[in-house]
């Protein structure tokens, strides 16, 4: 698939939270699954290590289902990929993580 500027520079981010987008059928869900693989490959980030927020439930069986193609993860994917902020949350509380996100956020 060619990549624009954009995605591209989406998939090599690296410090901190990012946010994808865009409409339907704009190449979200391989952009995200692009840039988890990234991560885990090229950053050496381990999966548990990486939250996955969507607004759909939908969508997040879909990156289920993407991501569990792409490597042999040991890791449970729904300790990976949320889809609502209320379980992103939970998975936070469980990981006791909350301060530390809100802290690198800069909400207090």
């Amino acid at each position: 698939m060619n990549l624009t500027e954009v995605q591209q520079q989406a998939i090599n981010h690296f410090q901190g939270p990012a946010i994808t987008i865009a409409g339907p059928g704009a190449g979200k869900t391989f952009l995200i699954t692009e840039r988890v693989k990234n991560l885990i490959e090229n950053s050496h980030i381990a999966s548990k290590n990486i939250l996955v927020t969507t607004f759909t439930e939908k969508a997040a069986n879909e990156l289920k289902v993407r991501l569990a193609e792409l490597w042999d993860c040991d890791e449970d994917l729904d300790e990976v990929i949320a889809y609502s902020y209320k379980k992103s949350l939970e998975i936070l509380k469980k990981q006791n993580l909350v301060k530390q996100v809100l802290e690198y956020s800069g909400i207090e």
